[in-house]
């Protein structure tokens, strides 16, 4: 079997470089230097920048561990993959917020360590009471706390006599109407995308949230569900004066999903026509990428990247948008990075209708991607069509490129991207001949279509209206 294809290298491959020194050490607390296990670790650590070429077990142990049987180097695997999932395990319980401390609480109670179980709770208590910003950890947290303490032997239950089991309850309580608050959130957003009857859940959670104890995140998200039942731009307007002023921690759980729910709910109202201040959207989008919600560690995503410039082109100017492609071009994950900037920079012209630099920028032969050289051939075979008349053998040629192209890639493309693109090149096809003669063009006979926007505007204008 090949290495690289191992469970060990799997989990390994999600390291990143400064993590390996870490695990080193915890792996030497349980064994040690000289032993054939760290030394098997040594090797894999070694290889760190090319896991994914490992070759077969056998070749690698013939080379590297000959004093060894394939059988036992495959054990040293099996334990070194158990201690880097209990590592891995342990780190991401120290990422979380309160893990830690709720964990200590929890074991101390377990123990019988009671006065110390007792001086935890106290202190965690104060660190709640004192945090400045709003999350849905923190009620979720002291109800946990709660419970440890008043599920255990801990006297502490028998002397704050029926207090601290009201507060436990209604902690709960609390924190299950943010969590609904957040469920019922989800119902409507998704029921509208999916067209999904999510009317019985809707109806429960309606009929129970309101007898739940408030609290003060249960306030904002109220806001968040009237905004997707009801296109509420007072709650959506409210919830980016949050957003604003911080009161969500940044990098947790719910400022991250209010964040994209405001994304996903500014860009819905602006395209129905009910949310005039386009500059909200670009605010999103900025306080999206400077907190680091549209990012994993730092790096976004080339797909994300040119839907997210898409959107910004059609609301903010030609100058803004290339500001902002300027500044965060370089946290894009992409394999070739110029074409991937001239990628951006052709969206944008384009949308601003600055058709000869879109040809400019889509002029190349690399892409960086299957899917960036179909976004830019289309680009650039719009840009064409529009300039048809100064060069219509160039439109030509390119838009039978362009469907050539886009039957080789067929077998790679989803039926959605695949007639999206296909019933682009039909429209084109249309529209050129109906230079010459009178022909029917219905956008509606598209169930696909990619820049629908724009095709419809190249409609109305070639109808005089």
């Amino acid at each position: 079997m090949l290495l690289s294809q191992t469970k060990l290298v799997a989990v390994l491959s999600l390291l990143e470089k400064e993590e390996w020194g870490d695990l080193q050490d915890f792996i030497l607390g349980k064994t040690s230097t000289e032993s054939d296990l760290f030394g098997v670790f040594l090797f894999f650590k070694a290889q760190k920048e090319t896991l994914h070429l490992l070759s077969e077990t056998e070749a690698v142990v013939d080379r590297f561990f000959s004093h060894l049987t394939t059988k036992v180097f495959q054990n040293h695997m099996s334990t070194l993959f158990a201690y880097t999932e209990s590592w891995l395990a342990i780190r991401e319980m120290l990422t979380k917020k309160y893990e830690s401390d709720l964990f200590l609480l929890e074991a101390y109670n377990r123990r019988g360590a009671y006065k110390l179980a007792n001086q935890t709770y106290e202190s965690f208590e104060t660190k709640l009471s004192n945090e400045k910003h709003l999350d849905l950890t923190l009620e979720k947290s002291r109800h946990r706390a709660l419970t440890a303490q008043y599920f255990s032997n801990n006297p502490i239950k028998n002397e704050a006599g029926g207090r601290l089991y009201e507060e436990l309850v209604e902690s709960g309580l609390k924190s299950v109407k943010e969590h609904a608050l957040i469920w019922l959130t989800e119902l409507y957003n998704f029921g509208a995308v999916t067209e999904y009857d999510y009317s019985a859940l809707i109806q429960t959670l309606h009929s129970f949230i309101p007898i739940l104890p408030e609290s003060q995140l249960s306030q904002d998200l109220e806001k968040l569900v009237c905004l997707f039942s009801d296109n509420d731009i007072t709650a959506f307007e409210s919830l980016l004066g949050s957003l604003k002023s911080k009161a969500y921690r940044e990098g947790e759980f719910t400022h991250t999903l209010i964040t994209l729910y405001l994304i996903v709910k500014g860009n819905t109202l602006h395209s129905m026509g009910r949310l005039h201040n386009v500059a909200a959207i670009a605010e999103l989008y900025n306080i999206a990428m400077e907190s680091g919600v549209l990012m994993e560690k730092g790096r976004i995503s080339m797909v994300r990247f040119t839907n997210m410039i898409s959107a910004l082109s059609a609301i903010e100017s030609y100058g803004w948008v290339e500001q902002f492609i300027t500044r965060w071009i370089g946290n894009v994950i992409t394999t070739d990075l110029k074409a991937s900037t001239n990628l951006a920079h052709a969206l944008n012209c384009f949308y601003h209708e600055k058709y000869k630099d879109v040809i400019r920028y889509t002029t190349q032969t690399s892409y960086g991607s299957p899917d960036q050289k179909l976004r830019a051939l289309t680009l650039h075979v719009i840009a064409l069509f529009v300039l048809r008349f100064e060069d219509y053998e160039s439109f030509k040629t390119q838009l039978k490129n362009f469907s050539l192209s886009l039957q080789r890639q067929k077998k790679s493309l989803n039926k959605k991207q695949y007639f999206s693109y296909y019933n682009l090149v039909d429209f084109l096809k249309k529209m050129d001949l109906s230079d010459r003669k009178t022909v029917n063009i219905d956008l509606s006979n598209y169930n696909y279509l990619v820049y629908r926007t724009w095709c419809e505007k190249m409609l109305q204008k070639k109808r005089g209206h």
